[in-house]
């Protein structure tokens, strides 16, 4: 019965070592530098994959953010029931944890019921970083 026992703690110990190697930042590849467009112009990109089927039905620019929101097969901007929208600031001096605070109250006061996931927040080369899911279980009508 020791072998087996001995063989279990090991395989816990192993796997998730394994795993964190994994999930270890990999080398970025080198790249060319490029010279900042004079037009104020966002040089950085968040590229992410949708869910199967999500296809990007709106989106905005301000001085301070970019939004897109996303819908899954058959629903648009007027005919949702589930929608993922992605912000990104571009400002990098401004507190994420006061962007997410605007959020939380702009889905307060647009939906009927909405919950707020608890916000992560984390440094990401170099810029702080908060993400978080809020629930809203319909859209008031304005």
């Amino acid at each position: 019965m020791r072998p087996t026992i001995l063989l279990a703690v090991l395989a816990l110990v192993l796997v998730p070592a394994a795993g964190w190697s994994q999930m270890r930042p990999q080398p970025r590849p080198q790249q060319l530098p490029q010279q900042p467009p004079s037009n104020g112009e966002v040089t950085e990109r968040l590229i992410m994959t949708p869910p199967p089927g999500w296809h990007i039905h709106g989106s905005s620019a301000s001085q301070s953010s970019i939004s897109r929101q996303l819908f899954p097969p058959g629903q648009t901007s007027e005919t949702w029931s589930e929608m993922m929208s992605v912000q990104v600031m571009t400002d990098p001096r401004a507190d994420p944890r006061d962007y997410i605070q605007r959020i939380v109250e702009a889905s307060r006061s647009n939906c009927e019921a909405s919950g707020p996931s608890p916000v992560t927040e984390a440094l990401t080369n170099g810029y702080p970083v908060a993400t978080m899911t809020v629930t809203c279980t319909k859209g008031r009508q304005t």
